[in-house]
């Protein structure tokens, strides 16, 4: 992540001791102590997504879809997974968003019958507004 990219919210300051929710970094005799609490802001100006874990494996767990919406005010957001081949898998429609956020879905492997879809590699489409971006995501088993 680029810190020029991200907004963040938390607490930052100098110190010689760490936890699991901060990293350390050498300077000199002291260490800087960075502590992240929550990252919701995004102050880039591309649509992107991107899900985790990937691959995933669709009989143990589901995969995150995490999205970022540049600028401001609010867009209709929908995403849609296809097959290498066209086909629709899967439309999930998230409504309207704030832009200048980040938001996750959570995706179960399965189509819009209920029905576990085969492994392979699936194309996410994430339109919000006037723009959009293609992804892809494995699916194993």
């Amino acid at each position: 992540m680029s810190s020029s990219n991200y907004g963040q919210r938390g607490v930052m300051g100098y110190g010689s001791t760490g936890n699991s929710a901060s990293q350390n970094y050498g300077l000199g005799s002291e260490f800087l102590q960075v502590m992240l609490w929550e990252v919701d802001i995004y102050l880039g100006d591309e649509l992107k997504v991107y899900n985790f874990p990937n691959p995933f494996n669709s009989l143990k767990e589901r995969t995150r879809i995490k999205y970022f919406l540049p600028g401001s005010g609010e867009e209709e957001v929908f995403l849609r997974i296809y097959t290498v081949s066209g086909e629709v898998v899967r439309e999930i429609e998230e409504g309207k968003k704030e832009k200048g956020h980040f938001y996750f879905v959570d995706w179960d492997g399965k189509n819009g019958d209920g029905e576990r879809v085969a492994s392979g590699v699936y194309i996410l489409l994430l339109k919000a507004g006037s723009r959009s971006t293609l992804f892809k995501m494995a699916v194993i088993k």
